[in-house]
C-alpha cells in the first residue's frame, strides 16, 4: 500500500505531529541533495551542522523533515 521514498497523500505520526510524507525526506534524498556519501552525511549530523533524522512509527527507515533540513542547509551555506 505505501511505497517508501514515493510521494503520497496520506499522513504519517511523526513523534505526535501530522506530517504529509511530502514533508520528509530519507536518507537517500539528502545524499542526492547535498552530494555527498552517507558516510559524510552521517558524520555532518553528528557535527550539528544538520538536524537529527527522526523515525516515523511503523517504519525501518529514517527521514528528515524537509523544512528543518533545508533551514539548517541555507544555515550551514551562509
Amino acid at each position: 500500500k505505501h511505497r517508501l521514498g514515493d510521494a503520497y497523500t496520506s499522513s504519517l505520526q511523526l513523534h505526535r505531529l501530522d506530517v504529509k510524507t511530502t514533508e520528509l525526506m530519507t536518507i537517500a534524498d539528502a545524499c542526492v541533495t547535498l552530494s555527498v556519501t552517507r558516510k559524510t552525511l552521517y558524520r555532518m549530523i553528528v557535527a550539528g551542522a544538520l538536524p537529527a533524522p527522526k523515525r516515523v512509527a511503523g517504519f525501518r527507515q529514517l527521514y528528515f523533515d524537509r523544512h528543518a533540513f533545508d533551514v539548517a542547509v541555507r544555515k550551514a551555506l551562509r
